[in-house]
């Protein structure tokens, strides 16, 4: 196996482990399809929605799906994509919580800590992967006598 796919494999299992945080509490002891994305950019609590793609659960599923495919497709830009929906989620709720003055004293939650470790696993499995090396030459017979100097 070559460092492309172990990286993409990495990466999957993170972005996995961020879409599987959807199924435990969050901030306030709330799960994630209580809170609204409404509260992502908003200093106030925006309240409860009762509807999944309206809430940040709907980011997190986004995550693993751009994960997936992004293993499936050796995709650096992909796993990159997934981390940068999953990193900015959690942490402009987390801004957004804290400046609204709705965190609770108590931890924030089974589900924060798990997302915020897939998002390291997913960040280190675009590591691992590094850049393509795939330069594509030219071979010689393609120019008439002389290659060009």
């Amino acid at each position: 196996m070559n460092r492309r796919v172990v990286g993409a494999l990495v990466g999957a299992i993170g972005a996995l482990v961020v879409a599987g945080s959807t199924f435990m509490t969050w901030f306030g002891g709330r799960q994630p399809d209580e809170i609204p994305l409404a509260q992502l950019i908003q200093g106030s609590n925006a309240g409860s929605t009762s509807d999944f793609w309206g809430s940040i659960a709907a980011a997190l599923g986004i995550v693993g799906a751009v994960g997936l495919l992004g293993t499936l497709l050796r995709s650096r830009f992909l796993l990159a994509l997934g981390w940068l929906v999953g990193a900015a989620t959690v942490g402009l709720l987390w801004v957004m919580l804290t400046i609204g003055d709705h965190m609770t004293d108590d931890d924030p939650g089974g589900g924060v800590w798990l997302s915020i470790a897939g998002l390291a696993v997913l960040l280190i499995g675009l590591v691992v992967m590094g850049p393509r090396r795939d330069a594509v030459e030219a071979p010689l017979s393609v120019f008439d006598g002389d290659p060009p100097q």
